[in-house]
């Protein structure tokens, strides 16, 4: 275990909620459990404590909370556009943060601040002290900020943010270009993989899984559709579907009315998604967008093939095609059923995408993203010290590029 040094700086997270569900609250927790290793670690959390929270945090993260606010005011921001991410919503959360926010940065030590979502880098940029370092690590893509409007929140804080942290090159390269007079400050930083990649595959039940929020955003309805001439053919297979959401009943009528009950299972939540995906055979991921969907990598880590669109943004960073699975053009669901049933078919092939996911999958531990983070922090703040990011714009460095 690494140690923590004496004058390591205090890092401070700051997230919409400490009982969040989903991508960025997932990968917030993991974050803060990476860090707590070499660094104090405090996540600041503007809804009220919970009793009982989704994502495990190690005991040393010790979390606070910006006040007793009404609940679900943030639940969801990262939802499809077609969702709840209009301008009421919008104008309520930017009034909860100005209500919280300015104070409880004010008050803070030296140290780090990372915030993750575009309200909360406009308050760090408008109110966190200047013996901190502010840092915004960005969990949506640019065409979903561009979609929702909340660009405009990034365009009003980058010039003030020491650095911009975002998930894919794809998305770096389109930053930077809106913003060139900041493209020095932007740079990539995946999320790390949550858990140990496993040592070796083995042999697996024929289940398919896949898992996320039942929203629009997601595209199960895709992967029902694509799923029912696979499970024409190979009736002994099951496509398992993790997770709970709003369109639940959408997805069980569609079930029915597809002919695929008992073959198509909603397995609802779970907090045991690891062994889960040690007893898959294949992945699938039907998204209709993503910021990075670290699922992907978790699914490879347990030598799990993957079958995904190739949406917007993130898969075709993460899957190589024909070689840790198939990458399938977006919304083509005939294609996507016959790259399903392709790895049906062939446990050849299966065996073979199996070992190179966990060797694709061992960039992604912990041990090589944590020190990206850790190394930014000595070179953010010891510019800080010095004075040099008093006004004058950094260089992103190295970027500890995978092994890809």
């Amino acid at each position: 275990m690494p140690s923590r040094s004496a004058d390591a700086s205090r890092v401070y997270l700051l997230v919409s909620s400490a009982d969040a569900t989903g991508g960025v609250a997932r990968a917030s927790a993991s974050l803060a459990n990476h860090l707590v290793d070499t660094h104090p670690v405090e996540m600041i959390a503007l809804g009220s404590l919970a009793q009982r929270r989704h994502y495990p945090l190690d005991p040393r993260v010790e979390v606070t909370s910006g006040g007793d606010l009404a609940p679900g005011v943030f639940r969801s921001t990262d939802s499809s556009p077609g969702g709840h991410t209009g301008d009421e919503r919008r104008q309520e959360q930017s009034a909860l943060v100005d209500r919280v926010l300015p104070n409880v940065l004010r008050s803070l030590q030296p140290g780090v601040v990372i915030s993750t979502r575009p309200l909360l880098h406009l308050a760090v940029a408008d109110h966190a002290p200047s013996h901190c370092v502010a840092i915004a690590q960005d969990h949506a893509n640019l065409e979903f900020r561009r979609k929702n409007s909340s660009v405009e929140l990034v365009a009003r804080a980058i010039d003030r943010l020491d650095q911009f942290v975002v998930l894919t090159d794809a998305d770096a390269a389109e930053y930077r270009a809106l913003f060139p007079q900041a493209a020095d400050r932007i740079r990539v930083i995946r999320n790390a993989a949550p858990w140990p990649v496993l040592e070796e595959g083995g042999a697996r039940p024929p289940v398919i899984v896949a898992a996320g929020e039942l929203s629009r955003r997601k595209g199960f309805d895709r992967l029902v559709r694509a799923y029912r001439p696979v499970a024409r053919r190979r009736p002994e297979w099951r496509l398992h579907i993790y997770g709970e959401g709003p369109r639940r009943d959408q997805l069980e009528q569609l079930i029915i009315d597809e002919g695929l009950s008992g073959q198509v299972v909603l397995k609802g939540r779970t907090r045991e998604m690891e062994q889960v995906l040690e007893q898959a055979s294949i992945f699938a991921l039907t998204s209709r967008f993503e910021g990075f969907p670290m699922v992907l990598v978790e699914a490879m880590s347990k030598g799990v093939p993957v079958v995904s669109f190739d949406c917007p943004r993130g898969p075709a960073e993460i899957v190589v095609d024909s070689v840790t699975g198939r990458l399938v053009n977006d919304g083509d669901i005939a294609a996507f059923a016959d790259a399903l049933m392709s790895l049906v078919d062939d446990d050849e092939v299966r065996r073979r995408m199996s070992e190179q996911s966990l060797r694709h999958a061992r960039q992604y531990q912990a041990s090589r993203i944590v020190p990206m983070w850790t190394d930014l922090f000595v070179r953010l703040t010891g510019a800080r010290r010095s004075g040099s990011l008093d006004g004058e714009p950094q260089t992103a460095g190295d970027e500890h590029p995978l092994d890809l």
